[in-house]
Order: C-alpha cells, then structure tokens, then sequence
C-alpha cells in the first residue's frame, strides 16, 4: 500500500479539496486494508495489533473505521460503530497472527457507552483488550473540565 508523505493529509480535520487532490485518493478515502494486505505490508512478525478509528464526530460528520468492502463479513451497511466487529473479523481471519484491541470513544456516547463495548469487544468478540480514545479538542471536541474520564471504579491489580 502506498500511502501519501506524512502530512500531507490532516488528521485533525477534514481534508481541503486540494489537499484530496493531491493526495491522489480523490475524496475515495484511504486505501482498503485488510488481513490480506496487513499479512502483505508486515512480512516476518510474529503478531500484528489490529487496532481501528473509534466512531467520532469531525466537522458534524460521522468518522471511523468501516468496511466499504464488505469483506470482512460484518452485517449491515459499514458504519463506524462496528469498528470493533471489523478488528474481530480481521483476527478470526488469522488468530494466531493478529491481536485485536477495541476502540473506544467516550467523548461519543458517554462512558457508560464505551464501557459497555469495551467489555462487549473482549468478552463476546473475544479481543485481546482496548483503547479509549479520549475527547480531543483538535478534532471539535470539548474537554468535559478534566484531562480524562473516569470509566471504570478503581480496582486493586492482580497479578497472574
């Protein structure tokens, strides 16, 4: 996969029209990637994480990762709240070789929310633990008055 010179297309925000132009994906989005190409790109690991875009707002759109292709077998038409379906179905491709990790956003629905996929994405689609995208103000969100959310009660460590 070739991917365009770091910078050249913001993270932070929406693409200008030029910046799509010359970036050669002329408003298509960036290129599919999916077990195929991850076991191409990564030739000699041992294990790849797969790790995906936790549904979010950008400029009052919608963002995430989703499966345009529809090769990865999740029901439905792609929306950014399967991200965490698209990560399982990339590893029950090859177990042995990915190792998924949820993406949460609680900034999205509330920390409640994204407790209740973060168990759901290692409990019943079986990943191996996850990510929380916090709220970043970059990206047109508002910081709630703190750094962070608190989104789970504080546990004493155990140790295996």
């Amino acid at each position: 996969m070739h991917l365009p010179e770091h910078g050249r297309l913001p993270s932070h925000r929406l693409p200008t029209e030029e910046e799509w132009e010359a970036s050669g994906f002329a408003r298509s989005g960036w290129t599919l990637i999916g077990p195929t190409e991850s076991r191409r790109d990564h030739p000699g690991f041992d294990k790849i994480v797969v790790l995906a875009v936790s549904p979010q707002y950008l400029d009052g759109r919608l963002i995430g990762t989703v499966d345009t292709s529809g090769q990865l077998g999740a029901e439905g038409p792609p929306d950014p709240e399967k991200c965490n379906d698209y990560i399982a179905a990339v590893v029950r491709a090859e177990p042995r070789l990915f190792a998924g990790f949820a993406s949460v956003n609680p900034a999205f629905r509330g920390p409640a929310s994204a407790v209740a996929e973060l168990e759901r994405a290692v409990t019943e689609l079986g990943l191996a633990g996850g990510k929380a995208l916090p709220d970043v103000p970059a990206l047109g969100g508002q910081r709630p008055g703190r750094c962070g959310y608190a989104i789970f009660p504080p546990r004493r460590p155990q140790l295996c």
